[in-house]
């Protein structure tokens, strides 16, 4: 099992190898991490704190959001962690553990990306 005691020094042991940004992105995942670990009896506030862990990473702002899709930077994430998962531990542990919150999760509208366009106006419901 993966913990911020047992990831922590990875990236200091390669921050010299690895632009700014992306240290600065890896520190910030593992800050949340931490956050999360030690929420053990709040499971809202670790699901939250673990996902803004698993998107540090490979989140960047850009001036232009438009020009860049933040989804294509999620699948090409996604497609790395997958890649390097040669016991798939990822998939085993999604479909075995996580399948029903994963489908909450899948028909809440409020995690829909339209469904926030239509309320703050740059679509209709068309």
């Amino acid at each position: 099992m993966y913990t911020f005691e047992n990831l922590k020094s990875v990236p200091r042991q390669h921050r010299e190898h690895f632009p700014v940004n992306l240290n600065l992105r890896v520190h910030r995942a593992l800050s949340w991490l931490k956050y999360a670990e030690a929420e053990k009896n709040d499971p809202d506030a670790q699901f939250i704190f673990l996902s803004i862990a698993f998107n540090a990473p490979y989140a960047i702002k850009y001036a232009q959001r438009r020009l860049f899709s933040e989804q294509k930077q999620f699948l090409e994430f996604i497609g790395n962690l997958l890649q390097f998962d040669s016991v798939k531990q990822l998939q085993t542990l999604v479909w075995q553990q996580y399948t029903v919150p994963i489908r909450i999760l899948l028909h809440n509208p409020f995690v829909f990306e339209p469904f926030w366009s239509y309320q703050n106006g740059p679509i209709t419901e068309d």
